[in-house]
């Protein structure tokens, strides 16, 4: 499947000084001359930098395609070998600038020998520089997508694991901006995900709602974006439904209201269709609401053409999907994650509760246990109003429904109880409820 771009590039954010800005403003402070007394450097290797440094862009061009090879040897060895910090920073933006210049250009480091050492030797002696940690983990990660490495790409993903941990907002960027190269490559993507990769970006989103600010709500994007990388690989992709990302991603795209979080999240849940055992990533959709989220997008005019596609697909397939889905199936589900909702209908349905209300005696009546756990545990009043309702169209359609619950189930206090309840619903249905309890011929109420 082709890989479609939802605009990257102009939404990653830049968390430090950029490197024209760096070699712009640090100029003076190199001295060249003085790493060749020191025979750091010889003779060719001094006029290679000196002639780069006074060059415009188009002679910086010219000197890659002609010394192209041998300058960027010189660059990995002085990334290699210095540790004095204004010169490893100057270094990695003069090879940033060279991927800048061209992405081909990556191939003059990659075709080196061991490329990635310098830079991997930078990210792991724990400095605390993040701009050479953000230019290294860049750099490292670009030679790594066109030169692959997987005993390098492992460490880069350690690397990675270990700045997505620390509460700096910024740091996370800096290893959400690497993945986002790396995760391009599907071998990549194994690897990340064989050491818990997608419950290391799951971390990431640990925060409210409502109180998002703009470097939380870039995390989330690019969190998702490296949810939509991971997702092209079909193994990952049936894994999702065995975590709580579905309804998270489909949470996110209702409760912000921002196209670029939109954007990415339904390229997600599209590369999800039809995954997971018996298209349990479709099931996951439908419980967690979706259908209405893409009923209220539908709504909007949207100018990209990724957006409409991905809202027409998702309607149709998981509508054919509602379809084939058992009914019943979708409400255990509901009632077992104890989050009911009014948007399914089988709440209300007369024809659900007539077709399917003997199935509430499977396994000792465990649905009926979880309501009435549900009745006790939940604060809700949204879901104890739908919990009692439940249990009224049990006893409405149910012939021994009384009994059962009376007897059986010892739900008569946990339903009254409910009658006191400060919320006007609860209340409402608690009576509901009562009276199909105690009065054998409910259907005159």
């Amino acid at each position: 499947m082709a890989q479609r771009n939802p605009r990257i590039a102009k939404d990653v954010p830049i968390v430090e000084i950029s490197t024209q800005e760096f070699l712009q403003n640090n100029k003076n402070a190199i001295n060249w001359m003085e790493l060749k007394v020191a025979e750091v450097i010889n003779e060719r290797e001094h006029s290679l930098l000196s002639q780069y440094m006074e060059g415009n862009k188009d002679s910086k061009s010219q000197l890659i395609e002609d010394c192209g090879h041998e300058f960027a040897k010189t660059l990995l060895n002085l990334a290699s070998n210095l540790h004095v910090d204004k010169y490893i920073k100057y270094i990695l933006c003069l090879i940033d600038e060279m991927l800048e210049l061209n992405v081909e250009n990556v191939f003059l480091f990659a075709n080196q020998n061991e490329p990635y050492k310098p830079f991997y030797s930078l990210l792991e002696r724990g400095n605390k520089n993040s701009f050479v940690n953000s230019k290294a983990s860049k750099i490292i990660s670009q030679i790594l997508v066109h030169q692959p490495d997987e005993q390098a790409a492992s460490a880069v993903f350690f690397w990675c694991g270990e700045q997505l941990q620390l509460p700096d907002l910024t740091e996370k960027i800096r290893a959400l901006n690497a993945l986002q190269i790396l995760l391009r490559n599907d071998d990549f993507r194994l690897i990340f995900d064989s050491d818990d990769g997608l419950n290391r970006l799951g971390q990431t989103l640990n925060f409210k709602f409502g109180g998002a600010n703009k470097l939380q709500i870039q995390v989330l994007y690019q969190t998702l974006f490296c949810f939509w990388l991971m997702s092209y690989n079909p193994k990952i992709a049936d894994s999702f439904g065995q975590t709580n990302y579905i309804s998270k991603i489909i949470e996110f795209i209702r409760s912000f209201n921002i196209e670029k979080v939109t954007r990415v999240g339904l390229a997600i849940l599209v590369n999800l269709l039809n995954k997971g055992i018996d298209n349990e990533n479709n099931q996951q959709m439908i419980e967690n609401g979706v259908m209405r989220v893409l009923e209220i997008l539908q709504l909007k005019n949207w100018s990209d053409e990724d957006v409409i596609s991905d809202l027409e697909k998702l309607t149709e397939v998981l509508e054919a999907n509602i379809v084939e889905l058992s009914s019943f199936d979708i409400y255990q589900n509901e009632v077992e994650s104890g989050s009911l909702d009014w948007n399914n209908p089988a709440h209300k349905s007369e024809k659900f509760w007539r077709e399917n209300v003997m199935k509430f005696e499977n396994d000792d009546f465990y649905l009926l246990g979880i309501l009435i756990n549900i009745l006790e545990d939940s604060q809700d009043a949204t879901i104890l109003a739908i919990a009692l309702n439940d249990l009224g169209q049990f006893l409405k359609f149910h012939p021994r429904g009384r009994l059962l619950l009376i007897r059986k189930l010892n739900a008569k206090a946990q339903i009254m109880e409910k009658l006191t309840h400060q919320d006007p619903e609860v209340q409402r249905h608690a009576l509901l409820c009562t009276q199909k309890l105690l009065i054998v011929n409910w259907e005159y109420l």
